[in-house]
């Protein structure tokens, strides 16, 4: 198999030190202009050379990779798919089942990182891994907070506000039994007084009936905090799952469809 010969040059060099130099290991084309003093031209057909090469690699349009001496000739590296999350679109927040596994509150293997943001954008799928980006409205877009991630700082959905965006959105959680078990292992993390106020904040009826479905059932949250809840939820019945049939046996304290089998609910719990 013949493998192109990753020579540098001088201008490449001063490129990616440059960006080195300013931390960057996901780029722009703007921040490749602001680095070097070329045309246009010049910098697009440097760019092109240094992708051939195998020294970067295309995210999208107008956005590449650093790849490292480790990549070797095949240039099979890549950053950590946050880092890479971080730079696809703005606003945005690591979110659902994805913030769900940072916490370690769901061990769900997934292809797929979610990323929370009001700006609509199609999904990409690079390097084996695809980005879905869920619009939410600004009202919806809060509770996000901040980790550190190879040096860099990332969006996340704090704890809280996670739990209730995969009670919204139970399919981007992996369903809605890994939304329980985030609720039920993070409890010693998580402010129950907050995760009711986040959901309140929220404005969903459906999420906040599945949020007292299911601390009932972990036996989580004093009666006042149920009551609580409680006042925010609608008088329509609505799914556990979603998606999910309209069938199944029904919870009259919190209008809930149970449409997943009983001996399901809390089995995750035994093991």
């Amino acid at each position: 198999m013949v493998t192109t010969t990753r020579t540098l040059g001088v201008e490449g060099a001063r490129l990616l030190t440059g960006l080195s130099e300013a931390g960057k290991k996901v780029f722009t084309v703007e921040e490749a202009r602001k680095t070097v003093d070329m045309s246009d031209r010049r910098l697009r057909q440097l760019l092109y050379r240094l992708e051939k090469r195998g020294w970067i690699q295309r995210l999208e349009r107008g956005k590449y990779i650093i790849l490292p001496l480790a990549a070797g000739l095949e240039g099979t590296y890549t950053v950590h798919e946050f880092l890479i999350a971080s730079r696809l679109v703005s606003p945005y927040a690591i979110a659902f089942g994805t913030a769900l596994r940072y916490y370690g509150y769901s061990d769900r293997s997934s292809r797929t990182v979610y990323v929370a943001t009001t700006r609509r954008k199609r999904a990409l799928t690079l390097h084996g891994l695809t980005y879905r980006f869920v619009t939410m409205t600004q009202s919806r877009f809060f509770g996000i907070t901040q980790v550190y991630l190879e040096g860099e700082r990332i969006h996340i959905t704090e704890r809280e506000k996670t739990i209730v965006d995969c009670l919204t959105h139970p399919s981007y959680a992996g369903g809605i039994i890994e939304a329980a078990k985030g609720l039920w292992f993070g409890s010693e993390e998580m402010d129950l007084e907050r995760l009711v106020e986040y959901a309140e904040r929220n404005r969903s009826k459906a999420a906040m009936q599945r949020l007292g479905f299911w601390l009932e059932r972990l036996g989580m949250g004093d009666e006042d905090l149920l009551e609580r809840v409680r006042s925010g939820c609608g008088r329509n019945y609505v799914r556990l799952e979603i998606p999910g049939p309209d069938v199944g046996s029904r919870d009259g304290r919190w209008h809930v469809i149970v449409n997943i089998a009983p001996d399901t609910l809390l089995e995750w719990r035994e093991h």
